[in-house]
């Protein structure tokens, strides 16, 4: 099971407000009993990546050890922010796949960028290549900058300014815990009835629970019996390998829902009849339980019913 913290990556221009932005959701998590720690490229850069240059090779290389170490930090917080510049897919994209680093691209315009520049940098970074006091391998002037194509979330802080911009931050980051928190319970329930399928010892009081949870969960993600005892005995030594394969199948947003749908049925409150139409009566279920069939009437047509025993035969 997966109790690391979010990992959560900030990408933008200097300037743009990453370090200003991580602050503020820093102050309002700790009041809100939130652990959360920051890691920031500028402070990174004097001693755990001094010994790097500026190449391309070099910032990936820092973006790679920022990524380690955030990794070590989501072991005791729940969230961990990255601001760094961050200018490549490349690197941007090894994080997302070795640690599920979210990315949000937090942007500004190059006047704004500029205003806000108090140490003159863009303006030296722009003179011309004979002057003594240019700044070369500047990030978005003289150095390459890949705008995000797989951002999680976009924050314009030109147009929206730092106070709605930090609001826009927070609330996207406590609903992806609200969503991983969802994710990481439903991952042990499932653990629990793959067990119980695989080894089916249990008392008898749990193993009717089980059993119903197991016919709610087959309902919820309309899953065939063949379609679902061939995941359960694939991916038997990983339960995780499930509920990766239920993701691809619906989607993080139709996941979300149909778990907190199959969370209601177990809890017996009511739900959405779309995700769980139920043919049988509990009676006739329970028969289904005891028994290991059933008899249903008026479910063909008359007039089908010699096609379809001819069809069985």
């Amino acid at each position: 099971m997966n109790k690391k913290g979010l990992v959560i990556q900030l990408t933008g221009l200097s300037g743009a407000g990453k370090t200003t932005l991580s602050n503020a959701v820093e102050g309002y998590f700790k009041e809100n009993n939130i652990r959360i720690a920051i890691v920031d490229g500028d402070v990174y850069r004097q001693h755990l990546c001094a010994d790097l240059g500026f190449s391309k090779a070099d910032r990936i290389e820092n973006i790679n050890r920022l990524g380690k170490h955030a990794d070590s930090l989501a072991d005791e917080n729940e969230v961990v922010l990255i601001a760094a510049i961050n200018p490549y897919n490349e690197a941007r994209k090894k994080l997302k796949e070795i640690y599920n680093a979210h990315l949000i691209y937090i942007n500004s315009d190059l006047d704004t960028l500029i205003q806000r520049d108090t140490k003159g940098l863009y303006k030296k970074a722009m003179l011309p290549d004979d002057n003594p006091n240019k700044i070369n391998h500047f990030t978005g002037i003289s150095d390459p900058f890949d705008i995000p194509i797989e951002a999680d979330l976009v924050i314009d802080t030109a147009k929206l300014g730092i106070v709605k911009s930090s609001e826009l931050l927070c609330d996207y980051i406590v609903n992806e815990l609200n969503t991983k928190k969802l994710f990481d319970s439903f991952l042990i329930e499932l653990d629990q009835l793959i067990k119980f399928i695989l080894n089916n010892t249990s008392s008898e009081e749990n193993m009717k629970v089980l059993s119903k949870k197991k016919h709610y969960l087959m309902n919820v993600f309309s899953l065939g019996l063949l379609e679902f005892y061939e995941v359960v005995y694939q991916f038997s030594e990983n339960t995780t390998l499930i509920f990766d394969w239920l993701l691809q199948q619906n989607g993080k947003l139709e996941l979300v829902h149909k778990i907190k749908t199959y969370n209601n049925l177990v809890d017996n409150k009511e739900v959405d009849s779309k995700y769980f139409n139920k043919i049988i009566t509990d009676e006739q279920y329970n028969f289904w339980e005891e028994n290991g069939y059933i008899q249903l009437s008026g479910l063909i047509d008359e007039n089908e019913c010699d096609k379809v025993v001819t069809y069985i035969c």
